[in-house]
């Protein structure tokens, strides 16, 4: 015998779905503001049918798969399980994983892996950084790169 549950999931679905795209497009617009325009990111308006990446960049720095999350309160499980996400998208289509996302009340943070200590899929090598450094990085890659993993110029 069947049971028939009914609940108001669509509801949370759509608002869930909504939050998402206003965050994926507030990030976009965040990143072309403080580029002065330099850096236009896209929304992949098929990353549900296709299952990849929110927006797509290509840049000085490299190509991109950025995976944009906005939530009410960010754990660390859901970032590990967002990277994971992340990873696999970028790993499909050999681009950079970039992970994007911002709680509520919060600003937005940007992750990326080195590869300097653990592997690419492994969220414990990842960097953090702050939307302003992320932009600058896109702007100047080579900058980055002058920093040895100590810290100290090259």
């Amino acid at each position: 015998m069947g049971f028939i549950v009914k609940s108001d999931n669509r509801k949370t679905g759509k608002k869930s779905r909504t939050k998402g795209v206003s965050g994926e497009r507030e990030f976009i617009r965040h990143v072309a503001a403080l580029t002065d325009g330099r850096v236009k990111l896209r929304r992949n308006l098929a990353q549900c049918r296709d299952s990849g990446d929110d927006t797509d960049a290509s840049t000085a720095a490299g190509e991109f798969s950025i995976e944009i999350k906005r939530w009410k309160q960010i754990s660390d499980t859901q970032l590990r399980h967002w990277w994971s996400q992340c990873y696999r998208n970028a790993n499909d289509k050999e681009k950079i994983p970039v992970l994007a996302f911002r709680a509520d009340h919060r600003s937005w943070q940007v992750m990326m892996h080195p590869n300097a200590f653990f592997q690419e899929h492994d969220v414990r090598g990842c960097i953090c950084m702050d939307i302003e450094l992320f932009c600058q990085y896109l702007l100047h890659p080579t900058a980055l790169a002058k920093v040895t993993s100590y810290g100290a110029p090259a």
